[in-house]
């Protein structure tokens, strides 16, 4: 997870993980230490943007601490309101509140409840839906934002709404050298069950140093071409 100030602009890196606590929380390290992991720690380098770990227990109601790590170095027990405390030493302007213990629910997580409610609403946050690695260097060359609704694909367009959030990924991405893209797919109605059709998708170019920062109309490329070339990765 990504998180930044009112403005988009990055602070913060966090990889967060619901873990059944079967061990002593001392043994998180192992849990971490993997592909997420190195992939965020690599945005951290090239960024020069601080690196923190979060461990919440699933399988329980409700979670009233978390296990922290600044790097997945060693870990310790946080209340939830040392964990607010932490935030707040990486200027990220937190709403002052106090919190108790957060239900887990069918929906989310108890940690992202917490979140939602405590952080307050001067920050920004995004998650990073898909990494695209190098072949051969296994470093990432770019982050991609999914989307999907039952709008036929070339009628969507990326909403404004989510465009703080977009700005938010695609400054990390120009911090990391990195590319970013919104790719989206048609998904059908339903009520149990909504068909998702991959045979295509439209792809949107993303750079908020460019004016318009999100290329329009997008361009709709066959699933072949998605997984095989590099071309729609490459250009913009």
């Amino acid at each position: 997870m990504i998180y930044g100030d009112k403005f988009s602009t990055p602070k913060l890196l966090v990889l967060v993980a619901g873990v059944h606590m079967e061990e002593s929380y001392k043994n998180l390290y192992d849990i971490f230490n993997k592909e997420s992991y190195a992939r965020l720690k690599y945005l951290s380098e090239k960024s020069g943007l601080p690196f923190i770990c979060i461990a919440f227990e699933v399988g329980v109601e409700e979670i009233d601490k978390v296990y922290f790590a600044e790097q997945c170095g060693e870990f310790r027990e946080l209340t939830l309101n040392e964990l607010k405390e932490i935030f707040q030493t990486y200027d990220l302007p937190i709403k002052d509140s106090t919190t108790q213990k957060y239900l887990n629910d069918k929906t989310s997580s108890a940690y992202h409840n917490w979140q939602r409610d405590n952080l307050g609403d001067e920050i920004t946050v995004s998650d990073i839906d898909l990494w695209i690695i190098h072949l051969n260097s296994n470093i990432p060359i770019a982050i991609l934002e999914i989307k999907r609704s039952k709008i036929p694909l070339d009628s969507w367009t990326p909403y404004k709404n989510d465009y703080p959030n977009f700005k938010l990924i695609s400054n990390l991405c120009n911090m990391s050298n990195i590319k970013f893209k919104i790719v989206y797919y048609h998904m059908g109605e339903g009520t149990t069950y909504r068909p998702e059709d991959i045979s295509k998708v439209k792809v949107f170019d993303v750079n908020f140093k460019k004016d318009p920062p999100i290329s329009s109309p997008g361009r709709i490329i066959s699933l072949l071409d998605f997984i095989i070339s590099e071309e729609w990765i490459t250009n913009e």
